[in-house]
């Protein structure tokens, strides 16, 4: 059985690693073959991640961002792997507005079981634990969600990666819902306002690949929702062949998300 706690602890401490560069002038910004950029705070948070979890699960192999060059007549006879974001939202960083996260997930047969978030500068922890999710913050633990019965209707969107499916999508959603309001915010952290409650849908109509999402989709199961592929309303899965995630709507409440589909 993989140990959330100790996945935890590596996420906070890859987290410490990235800190070590925030308020530098300089770190090293790189564009890599998609032209996002990579700092030295993102080579830093993987090879941390990367040592700490082949030391305690060395049979377990590792799909990160910063290092997936494994052929997919590899990866799909792997049974298990964790998938990794060492930087989620590093064009946040990048801004030094705070809102990026360290992301891990263990991952079987496709499936993904277990999440952890932390994000470094709010030093706010999100985690699955025995299909239970929580959020660590301020020396306390919250079980989530933390709103069960919201009086608002809330959206929320990328803050760096605006497309205009999604927001012809979500100008659609105000039409059917004029009360709706809309967020935006980087990284896995829009995950993060699903699962406490804080928002009611994530709809991602845009490329995002399968390290951006699944840690979050393990807190957002473990919290009592989903992560679905926007034409077929399948859970996603990953270690697909295909490493990109399809179109997506996250959200908690299964009924609003046949009600949008309807």
């Amino acid at each position: 059985m993989i140990d959330s706690k100790y996945l935890c602890e590596v996420a906070k401490c890859a987290g410490a690693e990235i800190l070590k560069f925030y308020h530098l002038d300089d770190v090293g910004i790189q564009q890599k073959n998609d032209e996002s950029p990579l700092t030295k705070a993102d080579l830093a948070s993987d090879k941390y991640i990367d040592t700490k979890l082949k030391e305690k699960y060395p049979n377990i192999p590792i799909l990160s961002e910063e290092n997936f060059n494994h052929d997919y007549n590899l990866r799909q006879n792997w049974k298990s792997c964790f998938i990794v974001d060492p930087l989620d939202g590093t064009r946040e960083f990048i801004k030094k507005n705070g809102e990026f996260t360290v992301n891990i997930a263990y991952v079987e047969n496709g499936i993904v079981q277990e999440g952890v978030i932390y994000a470094p500068v709010r030093d706010e922890l999100y985690y699955s634990y025995r299909g239970v999710a929580f959020k660590e913050a301020a020396n306390k633990t919250y079980k989530l969600p933390l709103i069960t019965e919201p009086d608002f209707f809330k959206v929320v969107a990328s803050r760096s990666h605006k497309n205009q499916d999604t927001e012809n999508f979500i100008n659609q959603l105000k039409v059917k819902y004029t009360h709706l309001e809309k967020t935006t915010v980087g990284s896995s952290l829009k995950f993060c306002l699903i699962a406490s409650g804080e928002a009611q849908v994530y709809p991602r109509l845009g490329n995002i690949m399968e390290w951006d999402i699944a840690a979050a989709h393990g807190i957002l199961k473990a919290a009592g929702g989903d992560v679905v592929d926007f034409h077929t309303g399948e859970s996603l899965r990953y270690n697909k062949e295909n490493l990109k995630a399809p179109w997506f709507i996250a959200s908690l409440d299964a009924e609003l998300r046949n009600k949008i589909y309807s």
